[in-house]
């Protein structure tokens, strides 16, 4: 069941009709309205959302084109020079978990990653070198392609326990991942991930 969060009407500057933003959160996923121009202000609307960030693993910015969503979603993130967080732009010819991830290379048998895998790569890293601040992956145009066919392995294993690593680690594939030395063909998804998508 959907919560709804009242936006304070001062997060909104006057714009076309009137501006709303409904939020709302189920299970492990928040979902967001926005219409409107977005103020660079804003109580209880920033908090709300901020709350959604750091609790949900998946946030959905919905609104018409030039409403500000991913400025938002990137600010949500205190990542001035964008060594946190990576932004991916949804092809409406994703189909699998190859699109998102990469694939082993028929020929040398190594696993080819994609920048999201790499991102995920570090961030693991990061996470077992003790650096526990939040990392981010945007996804932009979010609905072009079904996310279920291409983001199901991450949706999947973001829903266990942080302390049960081997339910949250996807496997790759491949005797080896291209570009990593003695690297384990899988990849976790430590807690201080978290996915934002526009929609």
């Amino acid at each position: 069941m959907l919560q709804k969060l009242s936006c304070a009407p001062s997060f909104w500057m006057r714009a076309a009709g009137t501006p709303t933003c409904v939020v709302g959160a189920a299970m492990n996923a928040a979902h967001v309205v926005v219409d409107g121009t977005l103020a660079l202000g804003g109580g209880s609307v920033l908090t709300s959302l901020d709350v959604a960030f750091r609790s949900k693993n998946l946030l959905i910015l919905t609104g018409n084109p030039g409403t500000g969503k991913s400025r938002l979603a990137t600010n949500l993130l205190d990542d001035p020079k964008r060594e946190r967080s990576v932004i991916v732009p949804v092809a409406s010819t994703w189909r699998g978990r190859e699109d998102l991830l990469g694939y082993v290379n028929p020929v040398s048998g190594e696993f080819e990653p994609s920048a999201v895998t790499r991102f995920l790569l570090a961030t693991e890293d990061s996470w077992d070198r003790g650096d526990h601040r939040q990392r981010l992956v945007l996804f932009e145009e979010f609905n072009i392609s079904q996310p279920e066919h291409w983001l199901s392995d991450v949706l999947v294993r973001m829903e266990f326990r942080p302390e049960l690593r081997s339910d949250r680690t996807i496997q790759l594939g491949g005797r080896g991942v291209a570009g990593y030395s003695d690297r384990a063909t899988s990849v976790y998804l430590p807690p201080s991930l978290r996915f934002v998508a526009t929609v």
